[in-house]
């Protein structure tokens, strides 16, 4: 595995029990996309896997952190409902957060630590309309150009910065 900006863990990198609780995550929740589309009709857009899951750094007991992008949804109705859906589906505790299309594709783009690592490690589950997956590409190559480092802290949690310290450039 390689800890350069933009690198992604494949599957046969990883050891073998981990792995088929992986690929099991994956599955249930490229069946949990159903349910969404179910609960939420068109303003479901996009479902990512990110986090130890997505790194390839879970353990069994680790919960799984899912970005949820949706049209214009919001508020702790449909994310509690959207919760309830993905919860069931996988059997295990869940992290959940979502974020509006305009917040994601519409002008600049604040790239907060938190969704570096989401974009960057990120794995896309479900894009209705392929602008995660254009997003996600356009966010990794940004990291490459200026030339990001992730870093992990004291109590595991993950950051960016840039190798002249300077603070984080928006995403034009």
């Amino acid at each position: 595995m390689s800890g350069r900006p933009g690198s992604h863990t494949h599957l046969s990198e990883l050891p073998r029990e981990i792995e088929v609780d992986r690929e099991s995550i994956i599955r249930r929740l490229g069946e949990c996309v159903k349910d969404i589309e179910e609960l939420l009709g068109d303003e479901f857009l996009g479902l990512i896997l990110f986090g130890s899951w997505a790194r390839g750094e879970a353990r069994r007991d680790s919960d799984v952190d899912i970005f949820i992008v949706l049209r214009g949804l919001g508020g702790v109705e449909v994310r509690s409902a959207i919760y309830r859906v993905v919860s069931r589906c996988l059997e295990r505790a869940v992290t959940l957060i979502d974020a509006r299309a305009d917040e994601l594709f519409k002008g600049e783009l604040e790239l907060t630590p938190l969704l570096l690592n989401i974009l960057v490690d990120g794995i896309v589950i479900y894009d209705k309309t392929g602008e995660i997956r254009e997003l996600t590409s356009r966010v990794r190559q940004f990291v490459d150009s200026m030339g990001l480092i992730k870093y992990k802290t004291p109590d595991g949690k993950y950051g960016w910065k840039r190798v002249d310290e300077r603070p984080l450039s928006l995403l034009k």
